[in-house]
């Protein structure tokens, strides 16, 4: 598990993943790299609650600032790993990037993931792993 002052939350990495912790703010909360994926964990704060129609739109503007050379392609309201969520999906470079609000609330917290464009397999467990980010 996870905790800072306002954000604890627990989430599901590869054998051997290698984390770093952040402080929020600017700073993702957590980065794991395996292989050649790579997940962070980043903090938004908000006032008030939003809707996950809301957090789809402002999810972009939270991506954004942590990775501004992401393209978005689309945003899609839907599951992703068994979960109901918004989910964006673009690319940077040579990499596929994926990205879905963990949580309605007060705070923000948007997880985000990249892969090389054509690894179906990293991406399939970058997509687990995001899925399994529960906020507690």
């Amino acid at each position: 598990m996870r905790t800072t002052k306002a954000e604890a939350f627990t989430i599901d990495l590869p054998a051997g993943a290698r984390i770093e912790h952040g402080t929020g703010g600017d700073d993702p909360l957590l980065t794991a790299r395996w292989s050649e994926a790579v997940v962070r964990v980043i903090a938004h704060r908000e006032i008030g609650v939003m809707t996950v129609r809301d957090y789809g739109v402002d999810m972009m503007s939270v991506v954004h600032a942590s990775e501004p050379h992401v393209r978005i392609d689309h945003v899609e309201y839907g599951t992703l790993a068994g979960i109901d969520c918004a989910v964006a999906r673009g690319t940077a470079d040579a990499f596929a990037v994926v990205a879905m609000c963990a949580a309605l609330g007060v705070n923000r917290v948007v997880v985000l993931g990249s892969v090389p464009i054509g690894d179906d397999h990293l991406a399939d467990q970058v997509d687990v792993v995001l899925g399994s980010l529960r906020m507690v």
